[in-house]
């Protein structure tokens, strides 16, 4: 899900600098649980969508279905797809997107932090943006409706999967920042993750450390784009 249109009113300036926000998701405003055994909670999935699972599909989930560069993000319901053909099944692509939502639609709740950001964001007329390391397509979306966040809060929402690549590549940073209108120097992003989220350093923006609970770095933050 995108907004392509960001709201031109909303920009401030700091030093003279056109300041926009992009924000982590995972493990910054939610936390996810994650399945133990993935495989079979597909392999579930799948079959309440109708399609025939062999036992082989295990193994095939557990493997590589295609010979990729790390940095790349390969959209899972491929993958599935792929693995479904090699042990000897098939199903439509919109089938297999189908049952991933569903796999793995499980519980989530915000961080401690979570509502304290979003009053920032949306107290701010600072553009805003989620960006987020997801290799299904559609959940990003799912996840904010489970937390019961408006989507149109944000001006873009971009997951790794709709651009092709994984943070910290800057490429990623790139994306939001066009999204946004905007030159990469131009966007604060922040996140839980100094490995994922501080690339955005290398890409020429600013990276502000924001672990789920660290109420100092949301107090940095509010002074930033407020």
């Amino acid at each position: 899900m995108s907004n392509i249109h960001p709201n031109n009113f909303k920009l401030i300036f700091i030093d003279s600098i056109l300041v926009v926000l992009s924000v982590d998701l995972f493990g910054t405003l939610a936390v996810a649980s994650t399945p133990q055994a993935p495989e079979e909670r597909v392999a579930y999935a799948l079959r309440e969508h109708g399609v025939t699972v062999p036992s082989s599909f295990l193994k095939e989930y557990r493997s590589h279905q295609f010979d990729v560069h790390p940095a790349v993000e390969l959209p899972l319901q491929q993958h599935v797809y792929a693995a479904l053909r090699e042990s000897g099944s098939q199903a439509s692509m919109r089938t297999v997107h189908a049952a991933l939502l569903d796999a793995f639609d499980t519980p989530v709740s915000g961080t401690p932090i979570c509502d304290a950001l979003l009053d920032i964001i949306t107290a701010s007329s600072t553009p805003s943006a989620i960006l987020s390391n997801c290799s299904l397509t559609g959940l990003v979306p799912q996840t904010l409706d489970r937390l019961g966040i408006e989507p149109s809060i944000f001006d873009v929402i971009l997951s790794s999967v709709d651009i092709g690549v994984r943070k910290p590549d800057p490429r990623c940073f790139d994306a939001v920042a066009a999204g946004l209108g905007v030159d990469v120097q131009d966007v604060i992003h922040v996140g839980d993750s100094p490995r994922s989220d501080g690339g955005i350093a290398n890409a020429g923006g600013r990276f502000i450390h924001l672990p789920g609970d660290d109420w100092t770095a949301l107090e940095e933050l509010s002074r930033v784009v407020t």
